[in-house]
């Protein structure tokens, strides 16, 4: 009887709810973007520009007639003096009833008033109650770790990086010119042999009829045209391509993280087997993930099939080193901590896997190849197999930099004087507050910015944000 009536009690207090959200504005509420604080998530009115020098297209915030307006691929400056087309707002949901048996979650897209101008605001949830969030180095930490974002989440916050290989179409003298790859079908392709040079791929501002320049990656991004600030260099960093192989031999991956450079190597047999390293750190090691996957697939899984295209994927982002074929996950590693001295001088150690991978002599060899990469992004070699890429995208990691004036609260005050462990510019969320950041760090007013309110309160939230998408 009891029972019966606490059901028969909830269920009324639900539909009770329910009319009134209903009542007031209705339970889900169409909105149309405005801003582009959550771009590339979300886009409000938009253009796209086109580079009368180098013809590249890209999206851009709206400007206004005879603006100066920068080539993300070239350089080239040029005034906006014709009309644009007007791209349209995204349009998204709001579930004003989400959050009302369970509370947000984090990198839930969530809807709000503004604490400062009282407008409606969309960011995403990043810090949850109870605990200590800090911006390290365009990194978010939460007590003291860096948060590692979803893989499909960094996709859509990914910023392309404008490159260009040392085969085309931008060829460089010296000592990194490339005779082996060559361009075929929209990519590049080696043909099989003892141990290619390396590919090469750079971000480099072209210009027009010279050789490019290297430049280290920042967080500019191209569709902030009106934005002037501050940039900052990001090591944060992902590689995807199209792969075709032929062959039994291996295929090396470099990709940098800062000034340390780190190494998958693949050896499709028949199955799949791997191992990465640290570049002068570390010795190979067996991934610690995926053991089900990684030379252990059985003969003619699809997993691998040599002479078909496979998507190939790898990382530095969020503090590890990870990498997809074809979709699945085979490696996701925490970087290395940097080693001592006594550590660093040590040779380094044999692997029991070698016999998968490359001779002893070509090891050397690859050895010498390395250190060919230089200011390179990424750096592909290839051992006794005919590699075809294409469809490469290089992209960088979304960053988020500290506010010039960083609004700590007392709460932060008072637990460094506690005795706690000191993080830069940490935050303390007590219970029901939440840290919200914007996908578009660059432009977003939110958590960063909100002085005294920067510890969102649950009551503020009106709802979760469904973009269709």
């Amino acid at each position: 009887m009891a029972r019966t009536l606490i059901e028969t009690s909830l269920k009324l207090l639900i539909a009770w709810f329910m009319l009134c959200c209903w009542g007031v504005q209705g339970l889900v509420v169409p909105v149309v973007v405005a801003s582009h604080s959550m771009m590339p998530t979300l886009f409000g009115p938009h253009t796209l520009l086109c580079c009368p020098e180098c013809q590249r297209q890209f999206a851009s915030e709206l400007i206004s007639s005879g603006q100066v307006v920068r080539c993300p691929r070239c350089d080239f400056l040029w005034q906006r003096i014709s009309p644009t087309p007007v791209v349209a707002a995204d349009r998204v949901l709001i579930l004003r009833s989400a959050y009302f048996l369970s509370p947000p979650q984090r990198f839930d897209l969530v809807a709000l008033r503004d604490p400062v101008d009282g407008l409606l605001a969309v960011k995403r949830v990043v810090g949850l109650p109870g605990e200590r969030v800090a911006l390290d180095n365009g990194e978010v930490t939460i007590d003291g770790n860096i948060l590692v974002k979803p893989l499909k989440l960094r996709r859509i916050l990914g910023v392309p990086i404008e490159w260009t290989s040392n085969i085309g179409p931008v060829r460089n003298a010296g000592p990194n010119s490339n005779i082996a790859w060559r361009n075929k079908a929209g990519g590049y392709q080696v043909d099989s042999q003892p141990l290619s040079p390396p590919l090469l791929f750079r971000n480099v501002h072209l210009q027009p009829g010279e050789a490019g320049i290297a430049a280290p990656v920042r967080d500019a991004h191209p569709f902030n045209q009106a934005v002037s600030r501050q940039t900052y260099v990001v090591n944060d960093l992902t590689f995807r391509a199209t792969v075709w192989f032929e062959g039994s031999g291996s295929l090396t991956l470099t990709l940098p993280h800062g000034k340390r450079k780190f190494q998958l190597q693949l050896a499709p047999r028949r199955s799949l087997h791997a191992r990465w390293r640290e570049l002068g750190r570390t010795p190979w090691q067996l991934p610690t993930i995926g053991r089900e996957n990684v030379g252990n697939t059985r003969p003619g899984s699809d997993f691998f099939s040599s002479g078909q295209e496979v998507q190939v994927e790898l990382w530095c982002c969020d503090g590890r080193f990870g990498a997809c074929w074809g979709g699945r996950t085979i490696l996701d590693e925490p970087l290395p901590k940097l080693p001592s001295k006594s550590i660093e001088s040590q040779p380094e150690q044999s692997e029991p896997v070698q016999s998968n991978f490359a001779s002893g002599e070509a090891m050397q060899d690859r050895l010498g190849a390395d250190s060919l990469l230089g200011d390179a992004l990424v750096g592909i070699t290839a051992e006794n197999l005919t590699v075809r890429l294409s469809q490469v995208v290089l992209s960088r990691d979304v960053y988020y930099p500290e506010p010039e004036q960083p609004s700590l609260g007392l709460r932060a005050t008072q637990s460094v004087r506690a005795g706690k462990p000191s993080l830069p510019h940490a935050i303390e969320l007590g219970e029901q507050e939440y840290y919200l950041l914007g996908d578009n760090p660059a432009v977003s007013l939110d958590s960063r910015h909100w002085g005294d309110q920067v510890r969102v309160d649950e009551n503020l939230i009106t709802g979760k944000v469904v973009t269709g998408r």
